[in-house]
Parts: structure tokens; C-alpha cells; sequence
């Protein structure tokens, strides 16, 4: 693990900001997704990477959402099996 040597203040909420240099390094955009572990004593921070079968229910539920339909007939569908 890599020393930053960099240290932040909890505000009020117990929130923190990751600074602008380390963000950039990680490629981690604005309003980009961290995941949060607990090993120890440590609080670490990774950055989110959905599993495929979350992104392809993301866009399911995109595109149900753009023609009125309910995600969850489409899913109970390819569960069984059948055709839409």
C-alpha cells in the first residue's frame, strides 16, 4: 500500500474528500461509484465495477422505463426460459 501522506478532516455529515490528485490518478470520475471495505482497522476504498448481470439489468430497466414497460415481466420470462 502507497503513503499519500495525505490527511483529511471529517466534516459534520462524516463525510471526506478524496483529493483531486488521487481521483485523476484512478480515473475515477465526478459523481463516479466507490465501493467501501472493512479489513482491520482499515476503511478501504475501491472504485465500483458492476458485475455484468447488474449492468444489463441497468439497461433493461433504462429502456423498460423509456417504453412503459415492467423490467420484472422480462425477467421473469428469460428465467423460464421463453421468448418476449
Amino acid at each position: 500500500m502507497k503513503d499519500t501522506g495525505i490527511v483529511r478532516t471529517l466534516d459534520d455529515l462524516g463525510r471526506l474528500t478524496i483529493p483531486k490528485e488521487i481521483r485523476t490518478t484512478m480515473a475515477i470520475p465526478k459523481n463516479g461509484k466507490l465501493e467501501i471495505f472493512v479489513h482491520g482497522e482499515m476503511i478501504v476504498l475501491k472504485k465500483y465495477r458492476p458485475s455484468s448481470d447488474a449492468v444489463l439489468l441497468e439497461a433493461l430497466q433504462m429502456v423498460c422505463d423509456e417504453v412503459g414497460k415492467n423490467p420484472k415481466i422480462y425477467i421473469e420470462k428469460a428465467r423460464e426460459g421463453g421468448e418476449s
